[in-house]
């Protein structure tokens, strides 16, 4: 069985031919042959490595472990022998060996650890290849373009590491001269995962010093410089002190060695031109060496463009250009609109051997100095595509100019021209024949399949189009109080006087403009995705304003669902962007709406006709090329080819049949009356059914609680008989569409549930008929309808109707629309909340989650007696096992439900909801006063870290936990007791050592491994806010020399460190301070506390009355459904009546908690059952 999920040539795909393995194996299964852990030379100075064996039964690979992914190891779930999915990984070859990043791993773990599978072999390094890209070269033949490094060590793989020993260097820059033998390493293997390195590297270009001015005095300056070696290029950034250590020493066209420490960090796109996805940030410590040999490094890498392939180059792409310097316009000046500022520009035209001319303009001090003649080559390295006057260019601060450059691009150029290209006239991009080729615009449509498995946007920011269905929009928080300022849409805060005011602006207006964010999730015949639209898109969509949906949504909720209804199901054509961005610490593509328009039919229309024309011919050319090899076979036999027989008989004296043909119209007159009369008996029966259907509610509506009930109860009977025929199922996809959802919710259920069943729907359609159901049905008639909308919420957790993410929506939706409160324990809240969890979909969950149980199905003892259907019945009573709007809950059940909450909330970092839902857990009321559970127990020791990272000490148990429960805790939690009171009382070294002799094995086996290294990071946090309880005002460097790290027992290296986790602190609001810098030279920064007890201001105070109503108004109905099932309690009321008899006063007494401490817990846990 595990043999047969290995996708064998993974491997070899992922080395060789990276296209194929993203189509063909873009999640690769293999088999883990070994793990071993890295020693680190010095303890402590580097993170946690792990070295990893992966086969594919073909071949077997060396394989490291990003940091991130150590958990599998940490969790025991990484063992020799199993079976795991590779989700994101990073191919490299290092030494001539082949080696594969795991940035992120899951383990299969029902597939075991099966023995090694097959006999694979080793997969081998690539050979030695030329270099394909265009270079530059320096001086000197051995650094001509093309030409190879002067270092032996150089002649192996490109992307290798080469061993190399430095030849001391001259030259400053933040290091000694010289060091031991170094590891140069090329820029392509540079990467967040290599520890230490050296790159010999040459300036290619050198920005000037830039600095910003931000409110509150903050200021700064930085520069960059893009850096080239044989194997690609890379940017590097300097700020502050670091722009005085390395602005001079850096000179472009220079070669340098630059060694760690430097930082290796995600690219930010939007800065810099060059194919690279890290970049470099120059630390103090980074050590900056003149090399001696300058003419071994290439001096500029090209990857040209040619003018006529403009057109299909995305607007705002960047190229590097090549042409023939055809004319040269004077120097001229605009005024930026925004900052007022002047800028120095000059418009050049470049044309090139492909008959095309284009407009390309140079700014600055490069336009100042801009002196090349006409008919000169002109290379250009980073340039920007604009699409104004069909394509035009825009050479970038960071690209560079090279004129008359030694290349055989430039030669080949310069010949043409002087040949031929002086006289020729050149066509431009803006006389294209269409609107889409106007804009320079590639048909770039897409499939949402295609979406992901070309992973759009992970790589860069990415533009296309796909055409899908809405299916689903998610309503809550669909728009947002936006500033009625002109160019300024931030949120703005409603005051306690009803006005809304904007901290951007400092203005305050008497409403705001809501503006939409809105997500809707598509569908094309490939699968779905989610897209997000902000309002200009979103207006299109709904056809109404944000403000027009918020007034309805606060008037009218049915009206507002109404709208959204008649969103769905619309065909249209999306312009996408699709952008990695960072949510919650974790990388994801988001896909934004751009635009958004109808489908134009006439122009999908030629489309189609253009492809069937293609077709045509691509058939009739096989035709062609069949018939001609058709006919060489036949000479070559010595036959002449005859043509292929007939099957059509000439005479009818011929043909079997022994009657004459029926007449055609003899034929289509029989056809025509059985047609007339199944369609007359399938409109009667259609007829029948829908008269039941459609009989409740009446259009009038029913008065009264007690004939609404006995209405509902009488047409939920005829629609389950109903139900039962064959008439229902087989007519069941048309009705649906004939049938309200949100006015007849009982039928619709109902209808839903047979088409599912008769397989009639196309899955398309039925994902939308859900969506839209469980998004509008009437919650008070869903209640006559337990057994067959329980149904329904099945599928959706199963996983058979919808992806996980929508699913996880989808329910919340519903539950919360059956129980506005969320105050009732179900079944369904169990699978959602494991459902959100294990598929690492929490943040569409957290509305439900995030209210507080009070209630679980069942009271023991109780008799409701108002009908199901009241308006005023609390959702405790029609919520219930009866119902069949649950299932019987188990203790189990209970605990797991609060016990995987604090891990949603855990790992949202929300960790006063993770103590509160993990204290449920602890607190449960225990039977067996001599012990507790095993999910007790788990949730204790995560409550005992999460109160650290909570409030900085070891938290108490509360007083009503069950005394065998306490001490239960107290032996199985000995171990993170002590964690807690090293933490609380004891130095960072003894923390330490407590966490070194459980050792992580320990940790890693209870799933708590991330948790307590995070505890371990947050002990240098608390001790610098406890700081506050003696300074007001405290130095960076005293905090440095009185605070240590648990995770090394050391203080922070630089003062430069302290400044960022503080500034950690203050940013998260951990920490309620500011850092102020005197201006005075040498004078040292230091952190000032700000009182905890500091005045509110009026927007603060007008949010805490707002959030404080809203909480009252939430509670006020739950307060009332409590004391009705209080009071209906026989065993309360038998309590109460005891006391009274016994002479206790109200105010001496307190009966509730005396109840508590006296009654079994399924007395307490109503309608809850142990789990056995």
């Amino acid at each position: 069985m595990a043999e047969a999920e290995i996708t064998q040539g993974a491997l070899e795909a992922i080395f060789y031919d990276r296209d194929r393995a993203a189509v063909q194996y873009p999640i690769p299964v293999l088999q883990c042959l070994h793990v071993k852990f890295i020693d680190p030379k010095a303890p402590g100075a580097a993170p946690e490595r792990y070295r990893v064996v992966l086969s594919d039964i073909r071949n077997y690979v060396q394989c490291m472990l990003a940091t991130q992914a150590n958990h599998v190891v940490h969790e025991g779930l990484l063992q020799k022998g199993s079976i795991v999915r590779v989700r994101q990984y990073q191919p490299q070859f290092v030494k001539g060996k082949s080696v594969l990043i795991i940035l992120d791993l899951e383990v299969i773990s029902h597939l075991g650890t099966p023995e090694k599978l097959g006999n694979p072999q080793l997969m081998e390094g690539p050979s030695i290849e030329q270099q394909q890209n265009t270079a530059i070269g320096g001086a000197g033949g051995a650094g001509s373009y093309g030409g190879i490094k002067s270092e032996p060590a150089v002649h192996e793989t490109k992307p290798q590491a080469v061993q190399r020993q430095v030849v001391p260097r001259t030259g400053g820059g933040g290091g000694n001269s010289g060091h031991p033998a170094s590891t140069i390493y090329p820029i392509e293997a540079v990467s967040p995962y290599a520890n230490k390195w050296t790159i010999k590297v040459r300036v290619t270009s050198k920005s000037d010093i830039r600095t910003w001015h931000k409110p509150g005095g903050n200021e700064g300056k930085l520069f960059s410089v893009n850096l080239l070696d044989e194997s690609g290029e890379i940017r590097a950034t300097g700020f502050n002190n670091e722009v005085d250590q390395f602005y001079d020493l850096l000179q472009e066209g220079s070669v340098y060695y630059i060694s760690t420490p430097c930082k290796v960090q995600i690219a930010k796109k939007q800065f810099t031109n060059l194919a690279n996805d890290y970049e470099l940030m120059l630390e103090s410590g980074t050590v900056i060496e003149k090399a001696e040999d300058q003419s071994s490094v290439p001096q500029v890498r090209f990857n040209f463009c040619t003018i006529q392939e403009l057109q299909g180059v995305e607007k705002d792409a960047t190229v590097d250009i090549i042409g023939v310097l055809k004319e040269v316009n004077e120097l001229d000046q605009i005024t930026s609109k925004t900052t007022s500022k002047p800028y120095d520009k000059r418009e050049l035209t470049l044309v090139d051997d492909t008959g095309y001319s284009v407009r390309l303009t140079i700014w600055g001090k490069t336009a100042r100095e801009f002196d090349a003649s006409p008919e000169s080559v002109v290379a250009c390295k980073g340039t920007r595509v604009s699409d104004f006057g069909g394509r035009s260019l825009s050479l970038l601060s960071s690209g560079t100019m090279t004129v008359d450059p030694d290349i055989p691009e430039a030669h080949k150029l310069k010949g043409w021209y002087e040949a031929q290209g002086r006289n020729n006239s050149f066509a431009t991009h803006s006389n294209l024949s269409s609107v889409g080729a106007a804009t320079g615009r590639k048909d770039d449509t897409k499939w949402v399949a295609q979406i992901k498995t070309e992973n759009l946007g992970v790589d860069s920011i990415e533009y296309f189009t796909v055409k899908g269905t809405i299916v689903h929009m998610r309503q809550r928080e669909f728009a947002y109080p936006a500033c009625l300022s002109e160019n300024c849409n931030k949120k703005v805060t409603e005051m306690s006087d009803g006005t809304w005011r904007c901290e951007k602006c400092n203005m305050t207006h008497d409403r705001p403009q809501y503006r939409y964010i809105l997500s809707i999730n598509i569908t094309d015949h490939t699968g779905n995705t989610w897209l997000s639209c902000f309002d200009d898109t979103a207006r299109i969509i709904l056809k109404k304003t944000a403000d027009e949906m918020m007034e309805l949504h606060h008037q009218d909720e049915s009206s507002c669902n109404d709208a959204f209804a008649q969103a769905l199901c619309q065909k249209l054509v999306f312009r996408c962007r699709a952008k990695m961005e960072t949510y919650a610490e974790q990388p994801r593509v988001r896909l934004q709406v751009m635009s958004v328009a109808e489908p134009d039919y006439r122009s999908e229309a030629h489309k189609l006709a253009e492809l069937i024309k293609e077709m045509s011919m691509t058939r009739t050319q096989i035709k062609k090329n069949n018939d001609k090899q058709r006919h060489s076979v036949a000479a070559v036999l010595g036959a002449r080819p005859t043509d292929r027989p007939t099957n059509r008989p000439t005479d009818p004296s011929n043909c079997s049949f022994s009657t004459a043909p029926t007449p055609k119209s003899t034929k289509q007159q029989i056809k025509f009356a059985e047609l007339t009369v199944l369609t007359s008996i399938e409109a009667s029966q259609m007829d029948q059914l829908a008269s039941v259907l459609l009989h409740f509610p009446p259009g009038g509506g029913i008065a009264g609680d007690d004939l609404y009930d006995s209405a509902a109860k009488s047409h939920s009977q005829k629609v389950d008989k109903l139900a039962a025929s064959t008439n229902f199922k087989d007519s069941a996809a048309q009705l649906l569409d004939h049938v309200d959802p949100a006015l007849y919710s009982i039928s619709y259920v109902h209808l839903l549930t047979a088409a599912r069943a008769a397989n009639s729907l196309p899955q398309p359609d039925l994902l939308v008929k859900v969506s839209v159901f469980l998004n509008t049905f009437d919650a008070r008639q869903i209640r006559y309808a337990g057994k067959t909308f329980a149904g329904l919420l099945d599928w959706l957790v199963s996983g058979d109707l919808f992806p996980a993410s929508v699913a996880v929506d989808l329910l919340t939706t519903a539950l919360l629309r059956l129980d506005p409160t969320g105050s009732v324990l179900t079944t369904y809240h169990v699978a959602l909340v494991k459902l959100a969890f294990t598929t690492d979909n929490v943040e569409p969950a957290l509305p439900l989650l995030e209210k507080n149980i009070v209630f679980y199905p069942g009271v023991k003892g109780l008799q409701e007696t108002r009908p199901l259907g009241s308006l005023d019945l609390p959702p405790a009573s029609y919520i219930t096992v009866d119902t069949r709007l649950t299932k019987q809950l188990s203790s189990s059940d209970v605990l797991q439900y609060d016990l995987l909450r604090g891990l949603c909330f855990i790992q949202r970092r929300s960790w006063s909801r993770a103590f509160d839902a993990l204290e449920r857990v602890v607190t449960y009321p225990a039977k067996d006063s001599h012990s507790c559970s095993k999910i007790m127990a788990e949730a204790h020791n995560k409550w005992i870290l999460v109160g650290l990272l909570l409030n900085g000490k070891t938290p108490t148990l509360p007083s009503y936990t069950a005394p065998g429960a306490q001490k239960a805790f107290a032996t199985l939690g000995k171990p993170y007791h002590s964690i807690g009171k090293a933490f609380e009382e004891g130095t960072a070294e003894r923390l330490k050592t407590e966490f070194e002799g459980l050792g992580p094995q320990f940790f890693s086996e209870e799933n708590n491994l991330s948790l307590m290294r995070l505890v371990l990071q947050h002990y240098q946090r608390w001790q610098i806010l406890n700081l506050r309880n003696v300074y007001t005002k405290i130095s960076l460097e005293q905090i440095r020399a009185r605070t240590q790290s648990a995770e090394t027992a050391a203080p922070l290296a630089t003062e430069a460190e302290v400044a960022r986790l503080v500034q950690d602190m203050i940013d998260e609001g951990m920490l309620n301070g500011a850092i102020e810098r005197p201006q005075a030279d040498g004078a040292a920064a230091y952190l000032t506390f700000h009182e905890l007890n500091e005045e509110l201001s009026e927007t603060e105070f007008a949010q805490r009355m707002l959030q404080t109503a809203r909480r009252l108004k939430e509670v006020e109905p739950l307060v009332r459904a409590t004391d009705e099932r209080l009071g209906a309690s026989r065993d309360y009321v038998r309590y109460l009546t005891g006391q009274q008899k016994k002479g206790v006063k109200d105010a001496q007494r307190d009966y509730g908690a005396s109840f508590l401490n006296q009654v079994e817990d399924e007395d307490l846990m109503t309608g809850v059952v142990p789990a056995y």
